[in-house]
């Protein structure tokens, strides 16, 4: 009879590792509000993605990247257009009015989306866990988005953030077929690179609002561009060498936890009762969607 295995010990290291992208992935949102006192919504996203391409540029110089084939550049481009320029644009313009916290229980139903993308786009199929949780996350998010327009309707700043979601749903869709071809961090710096290049039309009067700026909006555009831009995308590529796709993923769904709580101590913002309930159906509608339950 044979002995069943025990269940690997999963490292301290991978735990850190996973930790420290929550963290960084939480507090872009904090940073996102902190910059936009002294910047447009256009001028950050350029001034984020100048700082990122350069973070990745150092990066690729420590590894062998595989260079990109003629006919993938479309599709490259659409991901950093998609991904990173309409998604970054629809944010910053959400958060404007939105909350750090809010905008992550918002953003975080982007797996819902890219189910629902995946099954208009690619023909796949979702289960009854999968449309069970689809349903119960758009309660949650309706909850929200009517709760912050006091019942009357969603708000322009709550749909810009589930633009953005979609934005980034969309990313994940289009860029599916590039990964078996590319390392997840060389196409992450490609669809940085052609992302910042979409933003360029936004330069104008970047220079002297970035000149004019207090110190604690610089700081956080350097950080938006070298933190969860790019070390936490090198960071989650060492969980995801550690651990199943579907197990590292778990770890995200305390992205709106830490970005609350972070928005709470950094910002002062207190999220309401009703706002918090919304939140946690639509996290636990993402998470009976992904099977966390079974």
């Amino acid at each position: 009879m044979s002995v069943p295995l025990a269940p690997a010990r999963v490292s301290n290291w991978v735990i850190a590792a996973a930790a420290f992208v929550v963290l960084l992935w939480a507090s872009a949102f904090v940073a996102v509000k902190l910059a936009l006192t002294d910047v447009t919504p256009g001028q950050l996203a350029l001034a984020r993605y100048l700082v990122a391409s350069l973070a990745f540029a150092l990066l690729l110089l420590v590894r062998r990247p595989v260079v990109p084939r003629v006919q993938d550049l479309f599709r490259l481009a659409l991901v950093g257009g998609v991904g990173i320029s309409l998604y970054n644009l629809a944010l910053n313009t959400g958060q404007q009015t939105v909350g750090a916290g809010v905008a992550s229980l918002l953003v975080n139903t982007v797996p819902i989306w890219t189910s629902l993308l995946s099954v208009v786009l690619l023909r796949e199929r979702i289960g009854w866990a999968g449309w069970l949780g689809t349903a119960v996350s758009f309660v949650g998010v309706a909850i929200i988005g009517l709760q912050k327009s006091r019942w009357g309707g969603f708000e322009l700043g709550v749909l810009m953030i589930i633009g953005a979601a979609l934005s980034q749903a969309l990313y994940f869709v289009i860029a599916r077929p590039l990964l078996q071809r590319y390392h997840p961090i060389d196409l992450t710096s490609y669809a940085v690179w052609f992302g910042c290049l979409f933003l360029v039309p936004f330069h104008t009067g970047l220079w002297d609002a970035v000149k004019h700026s207090s110190s604690t909006t610089v700081g956080a555009i350097v950080f938006l561009g070298v933190g969860p831009a790019a070390l936490a995308y090198l960071a989650w590529s060492y969980v995801l060498a550690a651990l199943p796709a579907g197990k590292a993923s778990q770890a995200l769904f305390l992205v709106p936890v830490a970005a609350i709580a972070l928005g709470w101590m950094v910002l002062g913002e207190v999220p309401g009762i009703v706002v918090l309930l919304g939140g946690g159906l639509s996290i636990f509608g993402v998470m009976l969607a992904k099977g966390v339950f079974t």
